[in-house]
């Protein structure tokens, strides 16, 4: 090809959409127990805590085991796994 290609006008937009979504998730649960999945130097870690904050694609943990706070970027998150029940 001659490097045209045709762009969906809406992919944009459901991009947006999706992270909006995830954006309320997130911020509706602040102060529940999760397990944030992450990945470091291709490995698979976990840390568990309590969700303090959510901001500008960065989470803030709290663990109150050893009194440790985790500022996460989202380019390093796997999954999250909310250990109570949430609300969406």
């Amino acid at each position: 090809m001659n490097g045209v290609f045709f762009k969906n006008p809406n992919l944009y937009e459901e991009n947006q959409n999706l992270k909006m979504t995830e954006l309320n998730i997130l911020k509706d649960n602040i102060g529940r127990k999760l397990k944030v999945f992450i990945y470091f130097n291709d490995d698979e870690k976990f840390i568990s805590g309590i969700l303090e904050n959510y901001q500008n694609y960065l989470l803030i943990i709290s663990d109150p085991n050893n009194g440790n706070w985790y500022l996460i970027p989202q380019q390093n998150l796997s999954y999250i796994e909310f250990e109570e029940k949430i609300n969406f």
